[in-house]
């Protein structure tokens, strides 16, 4: 059990390395990058896995984020995301995703979701870069409450990505924002 558990560990560090890393992509003769057409399906994934549903409580969700962030609203999301409201759960299928339900899938369905997986992180990263940007940028000109709050956002997800019930690549994600937020936040106090 223990082993299993260290060789989990190992193979999502990997994955984590090779999406931090940001590895370039082969392409075939006819100049096609494979990851291309792989990294789409999974944008289209993680969009139609989103569950659209209307709330009644103030703010947005980071599910809200998200589809704006994958859809190309980049600024729009990232300025969202100072003001996502944490009550609402994440409701992505793959950030619900367990280690027990994922080790159970078909090897096929368990390669796409991992595909999935990384090309989300991918996302998220991308949106925690941009709000720490944000918050630098706002502490530069002496928006002090405004660098909080994106450092707010990012701890409060960090700590929604940490949760055991989380595949282990998100769980990793979480810790790293949530020690990232962490120290940020010393730093501007």
């Amino acid at each position: 059990m223990f082993l299993n558990k260290r060789i989990a560990m190992g193979v999502c560090c990997i994955l984590l390395s090779l999406v931090l890393a940001s590895c370039k992509q082969k392409k075939d003769a006819a100049g096609n990058s494979h990851s291309e057409n792989a990294q789409t399906d999974s944008r289209e994934t993680i969009l139609s896995s989103q569950k659209s549903k209307e709330n009644s409580k103030a703010g947005k969700s980071f599910d809200d984020v998200l589809n704006l962030w994958i859809s190309g609203n980049k600024e729009n999301a990232v300025g969202l995301f100072s003001e996502c409201n944490w009550d609402y759960p994440l409701s992505n299928e793959l950030l619900n995703l367990t280690e027990k339900a994922f080790r159970q899938l078909p090897d096929a369905e368990r390669l796409k979701k991992q595909n999935d997986c990384m090309a989300l992180t991918k996302e998220i990263r991308g949106i925690i870069k941009n709000a720490l940007s944000k918050s630098k940028e706002a502490e530069t000109n002496g928006n002090i409450e405004l660098a909080k709050k994106y450092l707010l956002s990012i701890s409060n997800l960090g700590k929604a990505l940490s949760g055991d019930d989380r595949l282990d690549i998100f769980r990793n994600l979480g810790k790293t924002v949530s020690d990232l937020a962490e120290k940020e936040m010393n730093e501007l106090l």
